[in-house]
């Protein structure tokens, strides 16, 4: 019997010394990792009690879109085979290029839309022409018959429609 009251001391004393250790980390972690900066709009009540409203950004989710971007389509592969047939679309400029509600035409009006997507520079994006699911690298057209012939332009616009790349199948 004696046994067992040392044993709840010891798993008390367990208890304690375990809280008391993640207390401590946390508290280190805090103190390494501090939290992040709130930034708001100039006009928020946060920003007018500020000195400076240098500090406060307009729109700080854009800040890394640049106009310094070079898209071009670079090749189309495949041209008549749906299971292989994809249109890839390189950045070469500087900067990134929000392709989002960008077209990508065929000779025969054909138009797929751009989804809500950044090609960073030097990065690159294939538009399938067969049904799958969009991925980070490879988005998908959902065609059921091939898109590209020999001897058909491929056409890049942007958002307003303006040219952007051309490209000649062989």
């Amino acid at each position: 019997m004696k046994k067992r009251p040392q044993i709840i001391i010891y798993i008390l004393l367990n208890i304690i010394i375990s809280a008391a250790t993640i207390l401590l980390v946390m508290w280190l972690w805090d103190r390494s990792h501090p939290a992040p900066i709130l930034v708001t709009e100039p006009d928020s009540p946060i920003s007018a009690a500020s000195d400076s409203d240098d500090e406060f950004e307009s729109n700080p989710t854009t800040d890394f879109i640049s106009e310094d971007f070079d898209v071009e389509i670079r090749t189309i592969v495949g041209a008549g085979d749906l299971e292989i047939e994809y249109v890839q679309i390189v950045n070469t400029g500087e900067g990134s290029a929000d392709l989002t509600g960008w077209e990508l035409a065929d000779d025969d009006g054909q138009v797929y839309t751009f989804p809500t997507i950044l090609l960073n520079s030097s990065g690159d994006i294939k538009v399938l022409s067969q049904k799958g699911m969009d991925t980070v690298i490879e988005l998908y057209w959902q065609s059921d018959e091939p898109i590209w012939e020999p001897g058909e332009t491929a056409q890049l616009l942007d958002e307003t429609g303006t040219i952007i790349s051309t490209y000649s199948i062989p």
